[in-house]
């Protein structure tokens, strides 16, 4: 059968949960309460019913938010999951960003350097008036 947590069995039976605390949880032996997860005790239908033979505050209603309750919070835990493993991915892309605009600028500042370099060395085809001083200026030394 299912479990209810602390706060739905004690509706289901029809008391405030402090009063079921104090009379049925707290005294040993009255009612066995499963303690897997520390943080969320349940207490199941069938230890319910025979401790007080009859459940006053159970519908189909209450069955019906009970499993919208679970479903809602399992999408809770999903989205959840979800978000940290795109956090985890977004900060990868964020690092993988800024390696390539740290590649990008110093590409950038090799292609000026270069392009600086080559202006200003003197371009290998010579003016005319190069030439043809550099041709007088060796017939002359002869």
């Amino acid at each position: 059968m299912k479990n209810h947590s602390i706060r739905e069995a004690a509706r289901l039976v029809g008391i405030s949960r402090s009063q079921f605390y104090e009379d049925y949880i707290n005294v040993p032996g009255v009612l066995s309460v499963d303690r897997t997860n520390p943080k969320r005790p349940t207490i199941s239908t069938t230890e319910l019913l025979r401790v007080f033979g009859e459940l006053k505050g159970e519908t189909v209603s209450d069955h019906s938010q009970t499993s919208e309750l679970d479903f809602l919070e399992e999408e809770n835990k999903h989205l959840k999951s979800l978000i940290q493993s795109q956090s985890v991915r977004l900060s990868e892309l964020k690092d993988s960003l800024t390696l390539e605009r740290e590649r990008s600028e110093r590409y950038e500042a090799r292609y000026f350097a270069q392009l600086e370099a080559k202006e200003a060395t003197p371009s290998p085809s010579q003016t005319w008036i190069e030439k043809i001083t550099k041709h007088l200026g060796s017939w002359a030394l002869r």
